[in-house]
């Protein structure tokens, strides 16, 4: 299993690229982001199932690309939203559900607070006997949070009192 964000499958070539990638490295699964493909659908393509969730701007989406080997495993695909989308998988001694993720980048804690709510929810919701793995791309933010900085001129502050 893997996770990639493909930063878009509408350029020429790029869906070619996956699946070459995909073979090349014996992916079975892969939760992909950033699809930028409109609707939902699953469609078949060579030696791989691609099944995503996307809006209808073209922007974001996300989905699964599952090679032809476990075609016969998927139980259920279930599209959210363009940020997130399941997909059920029967296993030897158990099902899984795979949840696909990609989280926002905005600052508006709005936006964010509203998808970690749906995120919970799906989470939540799926099966309770199933094992649950989470696929995704956080956006997380490199550095420092801004309060955790030094503030300029506290390096001499600190320097005078010690004297």
């Amino acid at each position: 299993m893997a996770t990639w964000n493909v930063l878009s499958l509408s350029r020429a070539g790029s869906l070619r690229k996956l699946k070459e990638e995909l073979t090349k490295y014996r992916i079975g699964i892969a939760a992909i982001q950033e699809i930028r493909w409109p609707g939902t659908e699953i469609m078949g393509t060579g030696d791989f199932t691609i099944l995503y969730s996307g809006s209808m701007k073209s922007t974001l989406g996300t989905g699964f690309v599952v090679s032809k080997e476990y075609n016969g495993s998927i139980m259920e695909f279930k599209p959210i939203n363009e940020r997130i989308c399941i997909l059920r998988i029967r296993a030897r001694l158990f099902n899984i559900t795979l949840i696909c993720v990609h989280a926002p980048t905005e600052t508006e804690e709005e936006v964010k607070d509203r998808f970690y709510e749906e995120f919970e929810n799906v989470y939540d919701g799926a099966a309770g006997h199933d094992v649950k793995m989470i696929l995704e791309d956080t956006n997380a933010k490199k550095g420092r949070e801004e309060m955790y900085k030094p503030v300029i001129g506290q390096e001499s502050i600190h320097m005078e009192n010690k004297q």
